[in-house]
């Protein structure tokens, strides 16, 4: 498991020294369906060409979690099957509070699952970053499949939605209040055309 303990900080694997892909499967944090993988509570924390699975966390973050840190940035990762539990429990494979400029890029975020977004959740942050992601097969019993936002500027472009489900509103991204969004390039692609692969609450635009 990962907890930073100060800020500016990157935690990477060879990846980051000579671009071979393979490392990022490779360099694995298991969270084995009981803890936490990784804990984010200090700013300017980079994480780079890592695998981060099996996570499992009661109410925010199975897989990574940051709270009230600003400038994270998440590159290359793979965040794979990652839950969360309890009470209106949100971010299966990320969650961020109180986090103002996240960046989350490059990543495969696959198989998680959460009562509020299955693969991320971003509330009251200012802003979140996402771009040159494939996200697929995540789940969420409410809201946002893949992707929720809460009193929080998205900006999302170059993404890829695949087959991500819920049970409530909004299979691929659902806008909480006082939230808004740019899309740019963007691809969603879902089998279940019953549900809205975009959902908002009012007040969000």
């Amino acid at each position: 498991r990962i907890v930073t303990q100060t800020d500016s900080i990157t935690f990477a694997s060879l990846y980051l020294m000579d671009n071979d892909t393979s490392h990022i499967s490779a360099t694995i944090i298991d969270g084995e369906l009981e803890r936490q993988v990784v804990q984010i509570d200090q700013s300017g924390v980079n994480l780079i060409g890592l695998t981060i699975q099996n996570g499992r966390m009661q109410n925010y973050g199975g897989g990574i979690y940051i709270g009230n840190a600003a400038d994270v940035s998440l590159d290359r990762l793979n965040i794979l099957n990652n839950s969360t539990y309890g009470v209106s429990h949100r971010g299966g494979g990320i969650s961020s509070q109180n986090s103002p400029n996240l960046r989350v890029s490059n990543c495969l975020i696959q198989g998680n699952s959460s009562d509020i977004g299955g693969a991320i959740y971003s509330g009251y942050a200012g802003s979140i970053v996402a771009e040159g992601n494939i996200i697929k097969s995540n789940y969420s019993e409410s809201f946002g499949g893949a992707l929720s936002i809460e009193s929080v500027q998205g900006y999302f472009s170059h993404n890829t939605f695949i087959e991500n489900t819920t049970n409530g509103e909004g299979q691929a991204i659902h806008l909480g209040e006082n939230s808004s969004m740019d899309m740019a390039f963007n691809s969603i692609y879902s089998s279940s055309p019953s549900n809205s692969t975009i959902s908002q609450t009012s007040g969000s635009n």
